[in-house]
């Protein structure tokens, strides 16, 4: 009696999950309250700080990072060594802190691979208000 139950169970779960596919559409609706769709999301601090300048050389990536945000921020840039086929050979790290509103900062991150590289690109992974 037990199994034939779970069987019946299992039965209808499949049903409800070919029904959900095979039945016209793949949309899926979520409500909220009206004031929450109101305003919008808040962007991450990482969306307000823009890099630019970035420079190769044998030795470190460099570039500088502009804070576009209402605070003063510390922030992480993730820089990454990339082959001529665009492959990722290396990575490293830099930190700016104290970076206020409006203001521009240089970072440079080493390159300690043993790989050669022919270009490189960074972006910041993390910022958080000082």
């Amino acid at each position: 009696m037990k199994t034939t139950g779970w069987l019946v169970v299992g039965a209808v779960v499949i049903i409800i999950g070919i029904y959900a596919l095979t039945s016209g559409g793949n949309e899926v609706t979520i409500s909220t309250p009206a004031e929450s769709r109101s305003s919008p999301a808040p962007r991450p601090l990482e969306s307000h700080m823009r890099i630019n300048g970035i420079k190769c050389t044998l030795s470190e990536a460099t570039g500088r990072v502009t804070n576009n945000s209402k605070m003063t921020v510390n922030l992480f840039i993730e820089a990454q060594f990339l082959d001529s086929s665009g492959v990722v050979v290396d990575d490293s790290n830099a930190s700016v802190r104290g970076l206020r509103p409006g203001e521009t900062g240089e970072w440079d991150a080493p390159y300690l691979g043993s790989r050669s590289y022919s270009n490189c690109r960074a972006q910041v992974t993390s910022a958080f208000e000082h």
